[in-house]
C-alpha cells in the first residue's frame, strides 16, 4: 500500500526557457517558409499556415506561464488540487516524461475531457522520492 503523498509543481526557469526556445525556434521557421516560397505557395496558404503557427504559440505561451498546482495520492486516488479551483480534482495522472529529477504528468480529470499538464521537479518537492514511487506503483502508473 502506498503511503499518501502530495507535491506541488511550479513551472521552473528551464521549464519556461525551454518552452520558449521551442515558440522562438517554431517561429523562425515559419518566418523562414513565408518568405521563401512567395512564387510556389499562395499568400492564402502561407496566410494559414502563419495562422496555425500564431495558435500553437499563444499555446505554448500559456503552457508556460501556468499557474501552480499540486498533485497528490490520498491513498485511494489521486487528486489534482489547482491554485484557483477551491476543491480537488481527481484525475488518472500519466508521466509523459521523466528525466529523474523533473517529470512532465498528463493529468486526465475523471468525468470530464480535460486534461492538465503538469511540470515538477525533485528541488520543488519535498516528497520527491514518494511522489515518484506512488507515481509508479499500482493505477496510474507506468507499465
Amino acid at each position: 500500500m502506498r503511503a499518501p503523498t502530495i507535491v506541488e509543481a511550479h513551472p521552473s526557469r528551464i521549464w519556461r526557457g525551454r518552452l520558449l526556445l521551442v515558440l522562438i525556434a517554431a517561429a523562425a521557421t515559419t518566418a523562414a517558409w513565408c518568405s521563401t516560397s512567395g512564387d510556389v505557395v499562395s499568400w492564402w496558404a502561407r496566410a494559414a499556415v502563419s495562422a496555425i503557427a500564431l495558435a500553437i504559440g499563444a499555446g505554448v505561451v500559456s503552457f508556460a506561464v501556468s499557474t501552480p498546482a499540486a498533485m497528490g495520492w490520498t491513498g485511494l486516488a489521486w487528486e489534482l488540487l489547482p491554485a484557483a479551483v477551491a476543491t480537488p480534482l481527481r484525475g488518472v495522472p500519466a508521466v509523459a516524461i521523466d528525466f529523474g529529477a523533473w517529470m512532465l504528468s498528463r493529468v486526465s480529470v475523471e468525468g470530464t475531457h480535460r486534461v492538465v499538464w503538469l511540470p515538477a521537479e525533485r528541488h520543488d518537492a519535498a516528497a520527491w522520492h514518494p511522489l515518484r514511487a506512488a507515481r509508479y506503483s499500482g493505477p496510474g502508473g507506468r507499465r
